[in-house]
């Protein structure tokens, strides 16, 4: 185990743990810069400004099926009446009692007559290994989101737009990413999602998705993403206020990431 844990370290693979998405957006290609949920805190915060009620979540995803390097989350939405929505995630990444990135997210989104929204996200990071390293730095990412008609949103992201870095010597970095998204809604069942990234140190990255759903009770998910080239699934179930969603990541070298979330609207 502790070797499989040392090479997926070593590997020069983007793991993406400043950019989690949740297991709707992650079984979707981890696309979701167009879509309105309470996991576009992490996202694209503009997705919240809508919000109708109070909704709390929380997920948990052991990466490439080792259950010591995992990544955790908790996400709480809360509307406010005609001035839009607020926001709060937190997130861990890293290899129990060994290291930890932890992420903690305020976000503001605000809605402008239904058709166009923004968000401000206030960001504050946290790289620890025990016993070597401790660093922390705050960053601050902008969000809009476009309805053009019922069937199609578009979505825009500015990801750290302070051009936050750890010190030299942290072996860890934060993205700086320009991205837009765009979601059809061909029927009340099926939508196709695409969103394209610019990491200003990785390059492009292309990612899209699919879902299906079945009576607004069932919801079947799928998606690929470019860089690196990896697979997703997904199904999502509802019933009344829960939400309860499964998806997996497929890397070709690495393997099967899975995650859950459980959510909740008061």
């Amino acid at each position: 185990m502790i070797t499989r844990i040392l090479f997926i370290l070593l590997l020069p693979v983007q793991l993406c743990a400043q950019t989690f998405n949740a297991a709707p957006f992650h079984g979707m290609g981890n696309t979701g810069l167009a879509s309105e949920s309470l996991y576009s805190i992490t996202c694209n915060a503009a997705g919240l400004a809508d919000l109708s009620s109070t909704h709390l979540a929380t997920t948990y995803q052991p990466h490439f099926m080792t259950k010591d390097l995992r990544t955790q989350a908790a996400y709480l939405g809360v509307p406010l009446k005609h001035i839009g929505a607020i926001g709060l995630g937190i997130r861990n990444y890293g290899i129990a009692q060994v290291s930890s990135f932890l992420t903690g997210n305020l976000v503001y989104a605000r809605s402008f007559g239904g058709v166009f929204s923004t968000s401000v996200s206030a960001n504050y990071h946290r790289f620890h290994v025990q016993d070597y390293v401790n660093d922390n730095a705050f960053s601050f990412d902008l969000g809009a989101l476009i309805k053009l008609g019922e069937k199609v949103n578009v979505g825009l992201l500015f990801r750290n737009t302070t051009l936050t870095k750890f010190k030299d010597d942290t072996e860890q970095y934060l993205p700086t990413e320009a991205a837009a998204g765009f979601l059809y809604k061909i029927s009340n069942i099926l939508s196709l999602t695409t969103d394209v990234y610019y990491e200003f140190d990785q390059g492009i990255n292309i990612r899209s998705g699919i879902a299906y759903s079945t009576a607004d009770i069932v919801i079947l998910r799928a998606g690929a993403s470019s860089n690196p080239m990896q697979y997703f699934g997904g199904i999502g179930l509802k019933w009344n206020r829960f939400q309860f969603d499964v998806s997996s990541a497929f890397h070709t070298r690495l393997g099967s990431s899975p995650q859950i979330a459980l959510a909740y609207a008061f």
